[in-house]
């Protein structure tokens, strides 16, 4: 399914987002549920990923990949995760453009799905995929307003 989101800054300018788009710590608060992320390679992190959707709760083991970096314009991320059977996968890219104010776009797909036996078929029933939905641009809003904050702060703005 298709995930866009985007965020106008009006105290930002577009390095001071970037930085905060490309600090892990920050990533990782928002995105796996305050226990921050690990480095794992060049641009690639593990963390457990909270999942509370109707009827399936738990964390997935996740990894984060960031690539195509060109600062500050854009990157990509990519998420796998999983829990048992369930199987969870995202890809996005961020954009970041001054008009007149540092605006972030993403845009993405994610994609649920169960681990079977071979041969046999199954996606995630609509309530679920709704619900999964919800959650990641619910995500995506909480980062990108606690970056507002944070850069609001650091230029001495009221948010």
């Amino acid at each position: 399914m298709k995930i866009k989101s985007k965020h106008e800054f009006k105290c930002c300018d577009p390095e001071q987002v970037w930085e905060k788009l490309m600090d892990i710590d920050l990533l990782g608060s928002i995105i796996a549920d305050g226990k921050g992320l690990k480095k794992i390679g060049r641009n690639r992190y593990k963390g457990k990923l909270p999942l509370k959707m109707p009827a399936i709760k738990g964390k997935l083991a996740t990894t984060f990949k960031l690539e195509d970096i060109d600062k500050p314009k854009n990157f990509r991320l990519y998420v796998r995760g999983k829990n048992g059977a369930i199987r969870v996968s995202s890809k996005g890219k961020f954009e970041l453009s001054k008009e007149p104010d540092t605006t972030v776009r993403y845009e993405g797909r994610l994609k649920l799905g169960f681990k079977l036996p071979a041969g046999v078929k199954a996606g995630m029933p609509s309530p679920v995929n709704k619900e999964a939905k919800k959650s990641l641009e619910k995500a995506l809003a909480s980062l990108f307003r606690k970056i507002d904050r944070q850069c609001c702060e650091e230029n001495g703005h009221a948010h």
